[in-house]
């Protein structure tokens, strides 16, 4: 590579050293084994080249399944018991590709903003030179590299380090490519290897196609060097404005209802409208473009129709890329299969590729006949694009290991129609891009009623916040004054959005993108940004950046400026989030983050280059400046995110998906609900070998035909009844409530005795409701609606086993997925076993016993040290609950249970602490305190106690801290600190009863006889016929006599 020749072996080392350092970093603070989410599927799949959730990544899985095999020694901690290692270090190796990835990506980005540094100030010629140069690429390269989300995707198994790498890499050739375009064919080579990056980067994930408008720039500044970029910036916003309003326009004339409802129309529906939309949109833009050119004259007419073309040209790339090879070779396969009369995927994709690249060699070989005088370029073009069909030709390996059976093979993409199916990712159906319709209303009630709280008024429509509630009379601020409305008139806007737009505005740019962007250069405290992490330093580096950029170099500012929008907003108008998300998706949105980095690195050139006309080039002052800003920005982004981007010692979803494994009895059937109680799970029992005879029956993909097919015919085998032809036609049933009946095993006999249970035959009977779209019948009084596919496959199965094999649901399915069976279902640890008797709230606490304490592991939830994420840690509660059930069952009275409850307690305080696993619900602070204090073991109480009230303060519902403060009143008769949390209460909700109430028994229980009446008072004005204010109006007169008696 040109940056290894010796000339150039200082900026060499310091592109190395950024490699090296932030590798090193990385591999500090990697997850030692698997980790939530996709990372346990992607280690899995990469170990036994199987087939992952679309769209496969199988570029990413080769890698993975090579770098398995290396002698890599790590991740292999030792078991505190059996001292010896405790875990295969499969994850470690395939982790090890994201800090790879991601430290080569580092190391790009200094190379990148040392050749758009060069390009404003000439090529590097003296010392001076180097210290601007190199010392802003070492800023920008090193605050990227210790940004939030760019460090969190470098330390697991995931593809968006892979995808930031490729990002990286192709903007760094393309600035090659125009160094180098001048020196014969050096230019061609550089389009060439980008191509064969670009189709190996979607063989990862199709993020890398977003660069295609930044390349297209580079390409077009240099062959059109004299053109200005604020010229060309007006020109191209034009030409964009044009064909956002012929495009709407066309919608309007061409599609029905409002000119976004066409995006919820199946394809089907929108084909000939489209065609239609086609025509309109090419009509107007055409004629808008001719229009506009008109109005320049000379040379800027000839750049602006250059710049149509450049336009043209990149979107044309564009959709050559993502219509005629990613959407287009499965469709060109359907055909193939039917012209060789097979539905072999292999056979028929692999004919298409092959027939495809023979088709653009012999175009390639005819290109100077077909037009001599642009045979170069016709030649490059068709080899470019040959260039990337190879790189995506790996996609092949999907459909060979899929028609091998692997144990992992997702929507078993074997035949041509499910490889269609696989590659259009078809299994998550399709969204509106455009389509917002996100915001409703429900009745304004009294738990609904608090300050804040987003409403309509009725009667007039308008938006407003609730400022004070006073029984049924609430005052609204609306328009910026208090209006007084009852109740009946109001209604709560759900999400608290007022409009489509403020749900645009507030959820999707500034929570889903703008919070997110703060995260990285502002500062992080939890889900927050917190500017006195960072003191927003690198943010205003990279502002001063981007205006320096402009101002020197306003043509590839805008290239960058055009990475960064792509990177960042486009993705977010293209993804359309809902609110809520079940996970932070900030990984989206590392290219827009990356790009601004580049802006931050020119922005301490920038200073640099200030501070050379300032005082010349004394290296003195040069390193001075540098260490200065390396100390602001990347070291203090070192300090603030080390600990919470450190994996070290966390082995949380290894051992929480070995508990629930070992949870379940031999020849288990354990029902999951999601991506982290089902992906680690099949880590373990892919490549670690661990129960395997545990059948792991995720409950999302029970929805689908090709899943329920792998249960029914691969081994372990689920029991199902249904042939390959009714799984296939299975659908939502229409579903009217009624009573289901399975009888128990004919050799159960009698129900164990217990105190909790009667005594009678086994056997289940229970309510099936609906479990989508209900309503009530007007006829029937029942509910109706429907029953999904996962629904019926869990009857089904239930049906057909026959109690043979012990079935489970996991902790974390929730009731609405249990098929109304939680009657019958006992809590052993962190699954429920389904029983054949009822078992109410009882569990076998010998089971339960053996599992919590004597099988399950905890390793390092008791270190300090080991940093734990909020997700992380409300997932760790479920340990909690396990413990706090065998307390309930237990009881609190009898001596001996009354020990074993508090041994119990004590297990669970050594096992998983406070101190370290921090309790995320204030309701399970108060149990455990409750239960500490009715055991006597009131130290324990009063510390739990004091935990609730310190985390009561900030971030917890008003009626939470108010629980917290009624409970500390009447445990432990602390007016002071119950009034601590109390009184501010009051000044935020002078008008809730319960809160006064709270205040004026803690002063009457306190004997407080002057400002007990003062609250008393109060709370007679609020609820004068209430009991409560009638006890204590006669506490008060009580206290007030015996003050004058004495």
């Amino acid at each position: 590579m040109d940056f290894l020749k010796p000339r150039d072996m200082v900026k060499t080392l310091m592109a190395l050293f950024v490699l090296v350092f932030t590798f090193l970093i990385y591999l500090d603070t990697m997850a030692p084994t698997v980790s939530f989410w996709d990372c346990g599927e992607f280690i899995a799949v990469s170990h036994t080249l199987s087939v992952p959730h679309p769209p496969g990544s199988p570029l990413y899985l080769l890698l993975g399944r090579v770098i398995s095999m290396l002698p890599i020694v790590g991740g292999a901690a030792l078991d505190p018991v059996l001292n010896e290692p405790q875990f295969h270090n499969i994850a470690y190796r395939i982790n090890l590709l994201s800090p790879l990835a991601t430290a080569f990506a580092n190391m790009f980005l200094f190379l990148i903003i040392v050749r758009l540094v060069a390009e404003w100030r000439g090529k590097i010629k003296d010392a001076a030179d180097k210290w601007i140069a190199y010392g802003g690429a070492l800023v920008g390269s090193l605050t990227i590299a210790f940004s939030d989300s760019h460090w969190f995707n470098a330390v697991e198994a995931e593809v968006y380090s892979m995808s930031i790498f490729f990002t990286a890499i192709v903007v760094w050739l393309i600035l090659k490519w125009s160094e180098k375009v001048d020196e014969g064919g050096a230019g061609s080579r550089y389009i060439l290897i980008i191509s064969y990056m670009m189709g190996l980067a979607i063989s990862v994930h199709m993020l890398n196609l977003l660069t295609i408008p930044f390349i297209a720039l580079i390409m077009y500044m240099k062959l059109n060097p004299k053109e200005k970029g604020v010229e060309m910036m007006v020109h191209m916003l034009a030409v964009v404005a044009i064909m956002g309003i012929a495009l709407l326009i066309g919608i309007e004339m061409a599609l029905p209802a409002t000119s976004l409802e066409y995006m919820r129309l199946s394809d089907s529906d929108l084909s000939s409208k489209l065609m239609v939309l086609g025509v309109i949109f090419s009509v107007i833009t055409g004629g808008g473009l001719w229009g506009l050119s008109q109005v320049f004259k000379g040379d800027r007419r000839n750049h602006f129709w250059k710049q149509v073309v450049l336009m043209g040209a990149a979107g044309g790339s564009y959709l050559i890329i993502y219509l005629g090879i990613i959407k287009g070779m499965p469709k060109l396969a359907n055909v193939m299969g039917s012209i060789l009369n097979t539905d072999n995927a292999v056979s028929a994709i692999g004919a298409t590729f092959t027939v495809s690249i023979l088709i653009l060699m012999t175009l390639i070989f005819f290109a100077p006949s077909i037009y001599r005088s642009r045979a170069t370029e016709i030649r490059l073009s068709i080899m470019a694009l040959l260039m990337v069909l190879v790189g995506f030709t790996s996609y092949q390996t999907i459909f060979i290991r899929s028609s091998q059976n692997p144990n992992i093979d997702e929507n078993d993409p074997e035949t041509v129609s499910r490889a269609v199916s696989y590659l259009e990712r078809e299994q998550y159906g399709s969204y509106p891009m455009f389509y917002r319709d996100r915001w409703g209303e429900t009745p304004l009630n009294r738990n609904s009623a608090i300050p804040g709280r987003i409403v309509k008024v009725n009667s007039t429509g308008k938006i407003g916040e609730v400022v004070s509630v006073n029984g049924d009379q609430v005052v609204v601020g609306v328009g910026g004054r208090d209006v007084n409305q009852r109740m009946s008139n109001l209604s709560v806007i759900t999400n608290g959005y007022r409009s489509n737009s403020d749900f645009f505005w507030r959820y999707q740019i500034n929570h889903m993108y703008i919070r997110y962007f703060k995260w990285q250069f502002w500062g992080r405290e939890g889900d927050n940004s917190d500017i006195s992490q960072l003191w927003a330093i690198p943010f205003l580096l990279g502002l001063a950046g981007m205006g320096h950029h402009f101002a020197k170099d306003s043509r590839r500012a805008f290239a960058v400026l055009a990475l960064f929008m792509l990177t960042g907003f486009a993705i977010l108008l293209y993804l359309n989030q809902d609110d809520p998300q079940p996970r932070e998706r900030d990984y989206s949105y590392v290219g827009s983050f990356y790009a601004f980095a580049i802006w931050i690195g020119i922005g301490a050139a920038a200073i640099l280059e200030k501070l050379k006309d300032w005082r010349k080039d004394s290296p003195v002052v040069f390193g001075t400046a540098i260490a200065i800003m390396l100390l602001a920005a990347p070291a203090n982004m070192l300090r603030a995110n080390y600990h919470t981007h450190d994996r070290t010692g966390n082995y949380v979803a290894w051992e929480y998906s070995y508990n629930l494994l070992n949870t379940c009895e031999p020849n288990a059937i354990l029902f999951t609900n999601g991506d982290n109680d089902t992906f680690p799970l099949w880590y373990l029992q892919e490549v670690e070998g661990i129960r395997k005879d545990v059948r792991v029956v995720n409950l999302s993909l029970l929805n689908t035909p090709w899943y329920v097919k792998q249960l029914k015919h691969m081994e372990p085998k689920v029991p199902i009844s249904l042939s390959d032809e009714e799984i296939e036609d299975l659908t939502l049933w229409r579903w009217e409530e009624r009573e289901m009946t399975l009888p128990g095993p004919s050799n159960f006999g009698d129900k164990p005795e217990s105190g909790s249970l009667e005594k009678g035959s086994a056997g289940i009977t229970w309510n099936l409701q609906p479990t989508i779209s209900r309503s009530k019948s007007q006829q029937t009084g029942k509910l109706v609606g429907g029953l999904r596919v996962q629904d019926i496959m869990i009857f089904d199965i239930m049906r057909v086993n026959k109690w043979k094999q012990p079935i489970y649901f996991a902790v974390t399915v929730s009731p609405s997925n249990q098929i109304g069976l939680g009657d019958y279902l006992r809590m052993d640890g962190q699954a429920y076993q389904v029983m054949p008797y009822k078992v109410g709230l009882s569990i076998d606490v010998d089971v339960m016993y053996d599992k919590i304490i004597d099988t399950y592991r905890y390793t390092n939830l008791d270190d300090p040290d080991v940093y734990y994420p909020p997700n992380v840690l409300r997932l760790l509660q479920n340990y909690r609950k396990g413990f706090l059930q065998l307390v309930y069952e237990y009881g609190l009275d009898g001596d001996e249970n009354r020990q074993k409850a508090l041994h119990v307690l004590h297990k669970m305080d050594e096992l998983v602490p406070d101190e370290t696993i921090p309790v995320t619900y204030m309701d399970l602070y108060l149990q455990i305190a409750q239960m500490y204090y009715q055991l006597d073991d009131d130290s324990s109480a009063y510390r739990y106690m004091e935990n609730a009230f310190e985390n009561g303060r900030d971030n917890v519902p008003l009626m939470e801290r108010i629980k917290v403060a009624s409970i500390w009143n009447d445990l432990f008769d602390e007016t002071e600190k119950t009034l601590e949390i109390l009184l501010p209460l009051s000044m935020e909700a002078p008008m809730n009863a319960q809160l006064i109430y709270e205040i004026a028994r803690a002063y009457v229980k306190d004997g407080n006889a002057l400002d007990g009446e003062e609250w008393v008072n109060r709370l007679a004005s609020l609820a004068p016929m209430a009991r409560e204010t009638r006890t204590l109006q006669d506490m008060v007169n009580k206290l007030k006599a015996d003050s004058t008696d004495s």
